[in-house]
């Protein structure tokens, strides 16, 4: 974690970097404490860790997400910089003791609250939804964004998302998107217009934007009914659908059904495009 408190129970922010010469005196200084269970933190840093808190000793913390990589600690880091850049009222790691749980980042846009979460490890999909539900249950929506390194590309417009990823898709049923966040790169993209082609593979609209050049406040998809892979996403039915028939078990009443609709379509159309002789 990036906060922890101290014994006047003042907040304390870790900078970025910590000078190798001043990680002695930053754990002098003071004794911190963790703001959720009260228990206390000591700092860790190098020259390869990024400087955050952790418990001292093992901790049953319910609000703690330890251990956190480092690119998790970036993530929130940046995305909690890019909130309060642009003006909003923004908490890093804030704790709701009403729910016992600490959002990776909590913004204020109007009268609305937002929860922020920028997972970069699979959860149980029990732990994600009792969070999502536990935000909501204090007026709180609660938004996903996905470790962008995590994302399988197969094609153009082709990805492969798990049980898991499926999770974090949000919009409406005619838009579905889902967010990603990459900290090494500082970019922020949409994977847009999900179309299913199998339960893991889908096709979709990649879009990608630096957030020095993106605000909040444009940020969310705009509606599109623009699908540039349908194209693709046909071909790949098409191929599917003959290999089908032509690996189908001839026992299986869902094979003899699927094979008489394509013979019968496939007539059908050979029909219509090529008249029979004495048809107007």
């Amino acid at each position: 974690m990036l906060t922890a408190i101290n014994k006047d129970g003042a907040w304390i922010t870790l900078p970025e970097k910590i000078p190798a010469n001043m990680i002695d005196e930053w754990r002098k200084s003071a004794d911190y404490y963790c703001p959720c269970c009260k228990m206390e933190l000591t700092i860790k840093a190098g020259n390869v860790k990024v400087p955050h808190f952790a418990h001292k000793n093992s901790s049953s913390c319910g609000a703690s997400s330890e251990p956190e990589s480092a690119y998790h600690l970036m993530g929130k880091r940046k995305l909690f910089q890019w909130f309060l850049s642009h003006g909003y009222q923004v908490d890093l790691e804030a704790y709701l003791p009403e729910i016992k749980k600490r959002a990776d980042i909590l913004v204020r846009i109007g009268s609305n609250r937002y929860a922020i979460e920028f997972q970069c490890s699979v959860i149980p999909e029990v732990e994600f939804m009792e969070r999502s539900r536990a935000y909501q249950s204090i007026g709180i929506k609660p938004i996903w964004i996905l470790a962008a390194k995590s994302l399988k590309r197969k094609g153009f417009y082709e990805f492969s998302l798990s049980r898991f990823q499926w999770l974090f898709v949000t919009g409406s049923f005619h838009h579905p998107f889902l967010w990603l966040y990459c900290p090494e790169t500082d970019h922020l993209s949409v994977l847009k217009n999900l179309t299913p082609f199998t339960p893991r593979t889908v096709f979709a609209e990649l879009t990608t934007a630096s957030l020095k050049l993106l605000p909040p406040s444009r940020a969310l998809p705009q509606n599109c009914f623009r699908f540039p892979f349908l194209p693709v996403w046909r071909y790949k039915r098409n191929g599917w659908s003959l290999h089908r028939v032509k690996t189908a078990r001839r026992r299986d009443p869902f094979s003899k059904c699927y094979i008489y609709i394509i013979y019968h379509l496939r007539h059908f159309q050979l029909k219509w495009v090529f008249p029979s002789e004495g048809c107007c």
